[in-house]
């Protein structure tokens, strides 16, 4: 790849009573995939652990915001948008680096690791009150609306340098990925974490395949 980026969501730890550490090694290298994705959190997919990675040079749908190991250009070309809160942040970010010429993995080994607080961390982004917290994040999904569901040029123009690469489409994005953006649905494969090879929608029974994510869910539980 011209323009690798590796990234991961970092498995957990946490201090015991002796103040030791404890790792969560059972997690492994996972592919991300998308847990919920629907109106109520405007279109802003969720992302947790997939399937595990077993492979070197695993490719990724998606990149994480709790570790990313690029070209240092990338913090100038994909420059975090002040007024992307917290909701749909890794979407827009991997959608507008994905255009940007990007292309996503996972590490081969563990790399980093992330907090758990089990009596509840000293501060949290929402401290202020859900009222603030609702403000930041309604700016934030108009954005993402803008980014990713609108095909108004008007849209894009507004967002700037904070809108998509011209190294590639967004339909480029989606064929990769496997999510129909206008259709609101995506590919098995991205709702159980597997690795895109190297593209997720290699012909047009790929597309019929897609469906939603509550649909998706009653499959599995069904």
């Amino acid at each position: 790849a011209d323009k690798p980026l590796i990234s991961m969501i970092a498995p957990l730890f946490h201090t015991d009573e002796k103040n030791g550490i404890r790792r969560a090694t059972d997690t492994c290298i996972c592919v991300s995939r998308v847990e919920s994705w629907g109106p109520k959190s405007g279109w802003a997919p969720w992302f947790v652990w997939g399937e595990k990675s077993s492979a070197r040079n695993t490719r990724n749908r998606f990149l994480s915001g709790q570790f990313v190991f690029t070209l240092g250009i990338w913090a100038d070309e994909v420059r975090q948008d002040p007024d992307h809160y917290y909701w749909g942040e890794e979407f827009a970010l991997s959608v507008r680096s994905f255009t940007h010429g990007y292309d996503f993995f996972v590490p081969d080994s563990i790399v980093a690791w992330h907090m758990l607080h089990l009596d509840g961390p000293p501060r949290r982004h929402w401290e202020h009150g859900d009222a603030v917290v609702q403000a930041k994040n309604k700016v934030a999904i108009d954005r993402l609306a803008k980014l990713v569901y609108s095909d108004a040029p008007a849209d894009q123009k507004a967002l700037g340098r904070y809108g998509l690469g011209t190294k590639r489409t967004l339909a480029e994005f989606e064929r990769f990925a496997g999510m129909d953006l206008h259709r609101k649905c995506a590919h098995p494969d991205v709702f159980a974490g597997r690795c895109p090879d190297p593209i997720t929608i290699k012909s047009d029974d790929d597309w019929d395949q897609c469906v939603p994510c509550a649909t998706y869910q009653a499959m599995v539980s069904a």
